[in-house]
């Protein structure tokens, strides 16, 4: 009888032992599989990396109003930065520059520019600052600028011709009794003449992608009644392609130049107002926003897939963004009492930045140097997340944003490593 146990009890031990053992062998066996890829780099599946927001530079205007004795003046420079906040630098300092736009290679950057006037600047005579504007063109982000000339009077637009060599103009000339030359000229960089008008009596205009020709808004056939239309780079063989009754206004050119972006204010034959696209001869007119009072500047994304654009009221400005085949209408920005304008796509399409201010009134988007000065701070905001919040890029102030449309060289990131003190 006690053989018999300890034989029971024998053979559960070496039992025991043997699933103890069998149980550590796969156990080692099955960590020694999941530790071998690692070991020798093949056949692993790395986790990915979190990606990383790109960094792009933004110029921007700044105005402050500055007291003094005899009065008080609004003064407006030049800055640039990076979309992470890092680098901030004025590149002007004369307080007179404002509506930075980068050329197409981003190496300058065009701005308006206020002729150095005595008493104009000070607060009671201030409107007088939408008189006398000149250009003004960077050869660098850190240089001179280089001031072109048209004369007395007020540019409210100017852009870069597609190959950076030229820059068209809006210039309403001064006094009114010179008005008769309103209308866009075009500046050969490459040269020294007097700039031509190319197109009379037009305002709002396009370059197209490839800088063969200008869409612009004219009112030619009704008076208050604009309508599109399209010429030669040269103003030759005009046409239009939008009926006066529309109203239409703001072509904005897709980057393949097939279509254009345009705002409709005034709906006929069942047309109602809001955001139209249309091929580029006026064709296959589509609404992508539903019936939607006071559009303006449609943006094109880079990628041509989206469209920026503003839906204005008599107390706040918003921004809203939809697909180019009319599919996900969205509003961006829902400031209460406040102009959220001027909306830059960076160059991936996927973040968008812009200025919000304090509701005031809307001749200051024509001219953010009149008095008084409105709070107005710079915003970004990517696109894809439909969650996502807004970002505040500036604190003392900044308006008229603008993505560069390359991305910086390496030799710059140095230049982030400092906050600005903002």
């Amino acid at each position: 009888m006690h053989d018999r146990a300890r034989s029971v009890r024998f053979s559960r031990a070496i039992r025991g032992t043997f699933f103890r053992g069998f149980v550590s062998a796969a156990f080692l066996i099955t960590a020694l599989a999941l530790l071998s890829p690692l070991a020798n780099g093949q056949d692993a599946t790395p986790s990915k990396p979190a990606a990383k927001p790109k960094i792009w530079k933004i110029a921007f205007d700044r105005a402050v109003l500055q007291t003094y004795y005899v009065g008080e003046a609004v003064h407006s420079d030049i800055f640039v930065m990076y979309s992470d906040r890092r680098g901030l630098r004025r590149v002007t300092n004369d307080g007179r520059s404002h509506g930075p736009v980068w050329s197409p290679d981003g190496s300058r950057l065009l701005f308006l520019h206020h002729k150095k006037e005595d008493s104009a600047v000070f607060q009671y005579p201030v409107r007088r600052l939408g008189v006398d504007t000149d250009i003004g063109i960077l050869d660098s982000d850190r240089g001179e600028p280089l001031e072109e000339s048209l004369g007395p009077g007020f540019i409210p637009q100017a852009a870069w011709s597609p190959d950076g060599k030229s820059v068209a103009v809006d210039f309403r000339p001064a006094p009114r009794r010179a008005w008769d030359k309103t209308g866009i000229y075009t500046l050969d960089l490459d040269r020294s003449d007097t700039p031509p008008l190319v197109v009379r009596d037009a305002y709002h205009f396009a370059w197209s992608p490839d800088g063969k020709k200008l869409a612009y808004v004219a009112s030619r056939e009704k008076k208050n009644h604009p309508a599109i239309y399209v010429s030669l780079a040269d103003g030759s063989g005009e046409h239009r392609l939008t009926d006066p009754e529309l109203k239409a206004d703001d072509p904005a050119w897709s980057p393949d130049g097939r279509k254009f972006a345009i705002a409709v204010e005034h709906g006929i034959h069942g047309t109602p107002q809001g955001l139209y696209v249309m091929n580029d001869d006026g064709s296959d007119l589509k609404n992508l926003s539903g019936k939607k009072d006071h559009i303006q500047s449609p943006v094109w994304s880079p990628d041509g897939k989206r469209i920026a654009f503003l839906v204005g009221k008599d107390s706040d400005t918003q921004i809203f963004i939809v697909n180019a085949d009319g599919s996900s209408l969205r509003q961006l920005t829902n400031e209460r009492k406040s102009y959220c304008r001027h909306p830059s796509w960076s160059p991936d399409s996927k973040e968008i930045v812009f200025e919000c201010r304090e509701h005031f009134g809307r001749y200051y988007y024509y001219n953010p140097l009149w008095s008084p000065l409105p709070k107005t701070d710079i915003y970004l905001l990517t696109v894809d997340e439909p969650d996502a919040k807004l970002t505040r890029l500036s604190h003392d102030g900044g308006s008229n944003p603008v993505f560069c449309p390359v991305s910086f060289s390496r030799d710059e990131a140095a230049e982030r490593q400092a906050r600005p003190r903002d």
